[in-house]
């Protein structure tokens, strides 16, 4: 995320939360299915490609949730100023489905796997492709 993107953030931070649709609708449609399950990385290792999203002179700093966070606006906020203040970017690595944290506009990968080891593994392969060089506790 960039600098100019980073104040973009701030500026469209608000507590007001959109009604999540797709719950109270799918009810009444007949192609809902029950969400997919996930699908944990591939244990044999591989070279990755470079990433074409992410500025080369950046720094990377992850954002480990364990839980959906309690008020996700302050939360966005912290984090908008982390990035601006230090000019990294930030990328959420998720535990939960629905972390709370995606409305804002950040990063946010989804952590999968059944055991800690496929969930590690996960992880690292995240850390590889985004380049994160710092993880922290959220």
């Amino acid at each position: 995320m960039t600098g100019k993107d980073s104040f973009a953030t701030v500026n469209r931070l608000t507590r007001a939360q959109p009604e999540d649709l797709d719950r109270l609708l799918c009810g009444f449609d007949p192609r809902a299915r029950p969400p997919g399950q996930d699908i944990a990385p591939c244990p044999g290792p591989v070279l990755l490609p470079p990433l074409k999203l992410a500025r080369h002179d950046a720094i990377a700093v992850g954002v480990a949730l364990s839980a959906p966070v309690g008020d996700p606006a302050d939360v966005a906020f912290r984090l908008s100023a982390l990035a601006i203040e230090q000019d990294v970017e930030v990328i959420v690595l998720s535990m939960p489905d629905y972390s709370g944290i995606e409305r804002f506009g950040f990063r946010t990968e989804k952590v999968a796997g059944e055991t800690e080891a496929e969930r590690d593994a996960c992880r690292d392969q995240l850390r590889q492709f985004w380049g994160i060089e710092l993880t922290l506790p959220a």
